[in-house]
Order: C-alpha cells, then sequence, then structure tokens
C-alpha cells in the first residue's frame, strides 16, 4: 500500500530513506481496531516469598511474568517496588510491558521490557475539552491504527504537521503514546488552548516542550595561544569499507563542530544568510567522491562543516586521520539538532587504528535490519577502544556493564519548517544508566547481549533527549533518555571490518581505555 503525501503549506520535506518493510504501510482500518490495555498492578501483602532480601533475590530470579506472580514482582522487584504506578500493558502489535512512573535501573523485568509512563508538561490552565472538530480531523488524516514498532510513514509526518503546525517534532513511543514537541512552553499553551485530538491513530497525545542535548563532552586544556581552549570528545564508531573500496571510521559530526546555544528566533535570518553563501560555495567547488554521496565542503567554506579536520586520540599525539566526509549540514547558528539527518561523519587516513570491543563484548561484524530491532530483539550499548601501541587510562571514565543490556523506546522525529529538512532517530535506555552519558557519542547500540560471540550494529549514540516522568526522586522529572539518527543507506551497505577483542591492559583505577577522539577549536 502506498500513501500519496498531503500538501501542506506546500512544504516539500526530503525523503526518509527507511525501506517499506519498516514503515506502518500495511495498516488495520478502523473497523479492525484492537484496543490497548493497561492493567494497573497493586502492591500485595502476600509473605509467599518472605520479606526483605529474600523476596528481592526471589524476584530477581523468576523466569516469567504471570497472572500469579504480577503483584509479587511489583512489590519486591527492585525495579518495579520504586515506582508509584505500575502497569502491564498490552499492545495489539506486539508482547507485554512494564509501564512504570519513574526511571527505573533495570530494563527487563521477569521477561518483560520496562518502560517509562510519560507525563504531559504541566499545564498552568484547566484541562480544556478536546474539539470535536480536531477528532475528526484526525481520523481523516492517518487512517487505521498505528504501529508503534514501525517508522511513521511520509504521510503521518504530514498529517501530524497540519494537526500541530507550531510543532517541532513528535516521538512514536513502543507503550503506546504520541508525544508532541514543541520549542517553548507557549506553544504547548497554545496549542492545549486551542484544542486537540487526545487520539491520533489510536495511541494516546501528550503535549511537551522538545530538548535536544547532543552527547560529546567539552574539555578545557591548555595551549600556547589561549588560557584555555575549547575541546570535545565524542567515541570512535566502527571501522568500515566503503562501496567505493575506501576503508574509514565513523564518527560524529556534532563532536567537531560548534554547537550554538542562542535564541532561535533571533538567529534565524543569519542562519540563512550563511546557508545561502554556504551553497553557492559548494556549487563552485564540487569535490565529493560519487560512492559515498555525502554532503561536504572544504574547510574554508563558511559552514560549520568538519570537512578536513585531523583527529586524534583522547589525550595523546596520536592522528587517527582526517574527516574527510560529512553527512550532515549543521548551522552553525542554530542550535543542534537543526541542519542535521544522520550526525555522521567519516576519517580517513593512511594508518586507521583498528577498533577494538571491550574483554567479553561480543565481535561487532554486521549490519542489523531495523524491522529486528522494532519487533524488540535485545539491544546492548558498548564504546569501542581504537587498538594502539600503549594502552591509556580516561580518568573517570570506565568500561562497565552500565553500558550494556538496553531497550527500544520509540523514535523521535524532528523537522525544521523554515529550512524544509526532517530526521528520524531510535530512542533506548541502557541498564543502571539513569544519568547523562556526556562524551559517549559515537558509541554504538548492536543487537544481542553481552554475552554473544558476534554483535549486528543498529545505530550510535547521537544525543539524549527527555521523557517526562510523573514522579522523581531527584529535582527533575525528565529521564535523560539516548538517541541515535538513523543511519544512511550506503553505510548500511558498507561491510564493517570486525572489532576485535584483545587482552586489555588495566589502569591503576582499574578503569579501560575508549578509543575516543579529540578536536581542538
Amino acid at each position: 500500500m502506498h500513501n500519496k503525501r498531503l500538501k501542506s503549506n506546500h512544504t516539500i520535506y526530503p525523503y526518509l530513506a527507511i525501506d517499506d518493510a519498516d514503515q506502518d504501510l500495511d495498516r488495520h482500518p478502523e473497523a479492525e481496531k484492537r484496543e490497548w490495555g493497561h492493567y494497573l498492578i497493586q502492591r500485595t501483602d502476600s509473605m509467599e516469598w518472605g520479606t526483605g532480601e529474600r523476596a528481592l533475590l526471589r524476584a530477581g530470579l523468576e523466569p516469567v511474568t504471570t497472572r500469579d506472580n504480577e503483584r509479587l514482582l511489583r512489590t519486591h522487584h527492585r525495579s518495579l517496588s520504586k515506582a508509584s504506578m505500575v502497569y502491564i500493558t498490552s499492545s495489539p502489535f506486539g508482547r507485554r510491558i512494564w509501564l512504570v512512573s519513574c526511571n527505573v535501573p533495570d530494563v527487563t523485568a521477569d521477561g518483560l521490557d520496562i518502560h517509562i509512563l510519560p507525563a504531559s508538561y504541566p499545564l498552568k490552565s484547566p484541562l480544556i475539552p478536546t474539539q470535536a472538530a480536531q477528532t475528526i480531523l484526525a481520523q481523516s488524516l492517518v487512517k487505521g491504527q498505528i504501529n508503534p514498532r514501525k517508522f511513521l510513514t511520509e504521510q503521518d509526518l504530514e498529517s501530524l504537521r497540519i494537526l500541530f503546525p507550531r510543532a517541532i517534532g513528535a516521538q512514536l513511543l513502543i507503550a503506546g503514546f504520541l508525544r508532541i514537541l514543541f520549542d517553548s512552553l507557549t506553544e504547548v499553551e497554545r496549542t492545549h488552548n486551542l484544542g486537540y485530538p487526545g487520539e491520533v491513530g489510536g495511541l494516546v497525545i501528550l503535549l511537551d516542550t522538545a530538548t535536544f542535548s547532543a552527547t560529546a563532552q567539552n574539555i578545557e586544556s591548555g595551549a600556547v595561544l589561549s588560557d584555555k581552549v575549547s575541546k570535545s570528545v565524542g567515541c570512535l564508531g566502527l571501522k568500515l569499507k566503503l562501496l567505493g573500496g575506501k576503508t574509514v571510521l565513523t564518527t560524529v559530526t556534532h563532536a567537531y563542530v560548534r554547537n550554538p546555544t542562542l535564541p532561535v528566533v533571533l538567529m534565524r535570518v543569519a542562519d540563512w544568510v550563511i546557508r545561502a553563501k554556504n551553497a553557492l560555495y559548494h556549487f563552485r567547488n564540487p569535490h565529493l567522491d560519487r560512492d559515498s554521496r555525502a554532503y561536504g565542503v572544504s574547510q574554508q567554506s563558511l559552514s560549520n562543516n568538519p570537512m578536513g579536520k585531523d583527529i586524534l586520540l583522547f589525550k595523546t599525539d596520536i592522528k587517527v586521520g582526517t574527516i574527510t566526509h560529512c553527512f550532515d549540514n549543521p548551522s552553525p547558528i542554530l542550535p543542534f539538532p537543526v541542519g542535521y539527518r544522520h550526525d555522521l561523519s567519516l576519517i580517513e587516513g593512511e594508518n586507521l587504528p583498528e577498533v577494538v570491543t571491550p574483554p567479553g563484548y561480543p565481535v561487532i561484524s554486521a549490519w542489523a535490519p531495523y524491522e529486528k530491532v522494532l519487533a524488540g530483539a535485545p539491544l546492548y550499548a558498548v564504546a569501542l577502544n581504537a587498538q594502539t601501541r600503549n594502552w591509556r587510562v580516561i580518568e573517570e571514565v570506565k568500561v562497565t556493564p552500565t553500558m550494556a543490556n538496553s531497550v527500544l523506546l520509540g523514535n523521535e522525529y524532528v523537522w525544521d519548517r523554515e529550512a524544509s529538512d526532517q530526521a528520524v532517530a531510535m530512542l533506548w535506555r541502557s541498564k543502571d544508566d539513569v544519568d547523562s552519558a556526556g562524551g559517549y557519542s559515537g558509541l554504538v547500540l548492536c543487537t544481542g547481549t553481552p554475552t554473544d560471540q558476534h554483535g549486528e550494529a543498529v545505530i550510535f549514540q547521537d544525543y539524549e533527549t527527555g521523557l517526562r516522568m510523573w514522579e522523581s526522586e531527584g529535582s527533575s522529572l525528565l529521564a535523560n533518555i539516548k538517541a541515535g539518527f538513523l543511519l544512511p543507506r550506503e553505510i548500511h551497505f558498507s561491510p564493517i571490518s570486525p572489532a576485535l577483542t584483545p587482552e586489555y591492559r588495566l589502569g591503576a583505577k582499574g578503569t579501560l581505555s575508549i578509543g575516543r577522539a579529540e578536536y581542538g577549536a
């Protein structure tokens, strides 16, 4: 089934290179609508599993969740017991999941994935009933039930832009929610007061402000020309052999360009001027290899682009190579993620280092199809190392199981109406990883578990986004959720040079070095 594009303000957005098998094209009609089930699981006073440590241990050893043990698990499991609200959600499009009202350390509990119950932004005005006209419009634009284990279609995205003309993006959550994102609380309240459909495609609609935080880490070091030089580090990704025969290392774009934080509205005009000059310069100087089809300009252009920059191993003078291709057009004026479609750059060099996996982790040798990930395959995240003659210890950065087992939460779509641009990313959270992962941009999300012999790469971590919760032990009600843009098709067709697993030498504090690069701005 092929959907025709809806026309909205005559804006044409670039096509998202997603295979038909991964899109929600085969949608059930409204007459065959299947209901979602959200069942509140209450605590129990039963002493069947004992008390204290004994009950906690038993809750962690149960192989499956059943009607007979779900209340015991909710009461004694180390993660489920933390939340004031715990549901078991049954989906028309996949297996059951736990749904909890706060961020918890585990990503699974006794056979079921754990997802976070999202909340809308706390509004100052009282709840205004949904206007019937908005609901009718939503039903006319989005036919049937949306499957959150598929990517939205081009028509779906156009429909959302019509229904929510002030929105800048959306999060499609596997738990059965569609969060519409805005760049300010003012826009959230304006949309709320005008009325909006409470449901689209069978999914509950939530309104919230968008948060995007690129996860490269800024560091400061001494320099001859300046007392303080701002630097940024990001994990090296995978070593690939492109279809044209070149061998490259992947890395994130945002770690090696400036990421402004100025107000969007004030800097929009300046961004237009710079983009126009950059486009003219690129038109006069085409120099990209045809096999890569990556967008980039020379280092002398006015764009905010990493092309031509030398990359060094973190805390060394060892040159990894030079960035020769970039799949993004970052704005030098507007903040991340404006101008990013993949957040991906390629490094070339005469002696590119081998990438290695931490001890005990699988060898990454192939790409996983998105369809496999969306269906619920187990995931883990890992930061690779660069094999050099000497191992170096990065202080306060450890390779531990905290960057291990992960669970897919859904997908995030972002668009820029003025630039007519859009991108899509996957969202996930990792076990025991409840804090920010700054400095881990470029780590690899893989299918499988850390104890497998081989793993398949999915995407790279690019940024963190916020998921509003109902409760929090700290001061913030936003859970840090990891995100990675989908990759260009030519990258998924490029073979991976298997990451090796050599013997590691531990540092004085038991830390292991992570292959990361630095760039002096």
